[in-house]
């Protein structure tokens, strides 16, 4: 396991859903194990340490199109709220009964 920010294995979250209009940044913490699995992960995001899916920060998918969650580590940050870059390390997506799907990464 390779150690980040604050001495843990934190990562990007980039949650989207485009049939809502939604793209939100979150944070990621893997917890070790299988990192495929959904449930080795805790998000998180300045007041909020335990978001899970179907939280306004994690919205359910809807008839159109389900949300995706990509987690990645970062390699590089632009700027303070600009572009962040980073390396592919598991997809998820949240379908409308808060079903959670591990995927491929898009490339």
């Amino acid at each position: 396991m390779e150690y980040y920010g604050w001495n843990k294995p934190i990562y990007f979250a980039g949650v989207t859903n485009n049939s809502r209009s939604f793209g939100h940044a979150i944070c990621a913490e893997h917890l070790g194990g299988d990192v495929t699995n959904f449930n080795n992960w805790k998000f998180f995001q300045y007041d909020d340490l335990d978001i899970k899916p179907d939280d306004w920060q994690m919205p359910r998918g809807t008839d159109e199109e389900n949300t995706k969650v990509n987690i990645k580590k970062i390699t590089r940050i632009e700027r303070c709220g600009g572009k962040i870059w980073g390396d592919p390390v598991a997809c998820f997506e949240i379908d409308k009964n808060r079903n959670v799907i591990s995927v491929s990464c898009p490339s």
